[in-house]
């Protein structure tokens, strides 16, 4: 093997190496992460425009890829058809965010799935361009003969390669660890400083009359729906917010079937967290038809929905019209209200959801 000497006597062999090994951790970090939260992955897809059919099985394929990229480029052998299938998923994504970011659109990255996540920007694109460039640096200056063996530098290193490996793993579970908990700590604090906002009063939730949060959220086919397109009829709408992870929300979800099949009630629209494939298993075995899906809790919280379930009566004109409904038991008598259970058939229902 050639080596090609360069300033301060570092062989082109040796940086490609490091290279190498560098971009096969970002990939393999990434493609843990997106395993970590597959739903979110799948959901950040139809953010940037996939269809929800085609996000499940991109969801899984793009981690994956991501996954052989990262085991490919440790050996010699594979390295430069690792870096040039890199360059070819670099690219493309690039494109992508180029796409969101002319059009001014507000999507989250979820590029490390569950470690972190950021609105794309010109910070992404930066990124996105240095992992372009060092794939690219790996396919041209390594096509050849790919650089220095990472197995014949570790044999040489063992020392401090171990010591390196022991303080990069300790180091990666660590930060992982505390992004977790800053994320988690930090919306609680948020959600306990907005209820202190309220001075112990009884509702704490936007006031009547006052106008209603705009958004524009995807429904589970991945088309965006914005408030002004749910008061489109001339009526108002009850935005009812879930999770289908929430116990509390599952006893609510047959009366929540029935409001929005009642061509004459007031419409209600359902804003959940989670998965598409699990907010669409519910939907279709209650017959509700309108779900859209927010990143996290940033609709809710413009809402001033600290928890699941809540609802918010918007009325025609697009200003708040009662007070905003906390719990079980107050969502299910606004949802009794709108539409009664059949006789013998759901009151049981109504008395689940006001036990929880």
């Amino acid at each position: 093997m050639v080596v090609w000497p360069l300033r301060g006597g570092l062989g082109l062999d040796v940086s490609i190496l490091i290279v190498r090994l560098a971009l096969a951790a970002v990939f393999a970090v990434a493609a843990l992460a997106k395993f970590s939260d597959l739903g979110r992955f799948r959901h950040a897809l139809e953010r940037f425009g996939l269809s929800g059919r085609l996000a499940e099985p991109a969801g899984v394929f793009f981690p994956v890829a991501e996954l052989a990229v990262a085991a490919m480029l440790v050996p010699v052998g594979t390295a430069r058809w690792a870096a040039l299938s890199a360059v070819v998923l670099l690219a493309a994504f690039s494109a992508v965010l180029v796409r969101v970011v002319v059009r001014g659109e507000t999507v989250d990255c979820n590029c490390f799935g569950s470690f972190g996540s950021a609105r794309v920007g010109r910070g992404t694109l930066g990124r996105n361009g240095v992992l372009l460039a060092m794939a690219g640096f790996v396919t041209i200056a390594g096509w050849s003969d790919g650089g220095a063996s990472a197995f014949a530098w570790i044999g040489g290193h063992a020392a401090l390669a171990a010591v390196v490996g022991v303080v990069a793993i300790v180091t990666a579970a660590h930060l992982a660890f505390s992004w977790q908990l800053f994320r988690q700590n930090g919306r609680l604090l948020d959600r306990v400083s907005a209820l202190e906002a309220g001075h112990g009063s009884g509702n704490d939730g936007l006031a009547v009359g006052e106008p209603a949060p705009y958004f524009a959220l995807p429904d589970l086919d991945g088309q965006r729906v914005a408030l002004e397109d749910l008061l489109t009829a001339g009526r108002g709408v009850l935005l009812v917010f879930i999770d289908p992870a929430c116990v509390h929300c599952n006893p609510l979800l047959p009366a929540l079937g029935r409001a929005q099949a009642d061509p004459d009630g007031t419409p209600v629209a359902l804003i959940s967290n989670g998965a598409v494939h699990d907010n669409r298993a519910n939907a279709e075995e209650h017959g509700i038809v309108r779900v859209l899906l927010q990143d996290e809790f940033e609709v809710a919280e413009s809402y001033h929905v600290y928890g699941s379930p809540g609802a918010v009566l918007v009325d025609a004109a697009g200003r708040i019209a009662a007070e905003r409904k906390s719990g079980a038991k107050a969502v299910a008598a606004v949802l009794e209200d709108l539409a009664p259970p059949a006789p013998g058939l759901a009151a049981g229902v109504y008395a689940d959801a006001g036990r929880q």
